[in-house]
This record gives structure tokens, C-alpha cells and sequence, in this order.
């Protein structure tokens, strides 16, 4: 039992993010996981723990930290 590749809503998901633009990418991943960027994989082979959730800054519109 758990998530599969091929369930609706993790379909639904992938197809989502891969609509946005990079800006609004930006954006998710700032909600996500508040930060501006994921950091580079070193070696695609080490798997990479969840990051931690921290309560991100207030931000407007345009991106700008209130």
C-alpha cells in the first residue's frame, strides 16, 4: 500500500508543476520548502531526506520579503 507513480492525484501533481513557469516554480518551491532554490544533488545517487518546514517571511506579489 502507499503512492504510485501512476495514482490521479500524484499524476495530477507532476503535470501541475510541470505547467508553471519558472517563476511561479520559484514561488511553490519558496511555500514548499522556504527556500529561494533547492540546493544542487551532488551524486543523483544519495537519496536526499524531506527538507525541514520553517515559518517563511511574509512575501507580496512581486516576491518582495515584507
Amino acid at each position: 500500500m502507499g503512492l504510485g507513480d501512476t495514482d490521479p492525484h500524484v499524476v495530477f501533481f507532476w503535470n501541475s508543476l510541470e505547467a508553471l513557469s519558472a517563476e511561479e516554480l520559484r514561488m511553490f518551491i519558496r511555500f514548499a520548502c522556504n527556500q529561494a532554490r533547492l540546493p544542487a544533488l551532488v551524486d543523483p545517487n544519495v537519496e536526499v531526506p524531506p527538507y525541514p518546514m520553517k515559518i517563511a517571511a511574509p512575501v507580496s506579489n512581486t516576491g518582495e520579503i515584507l
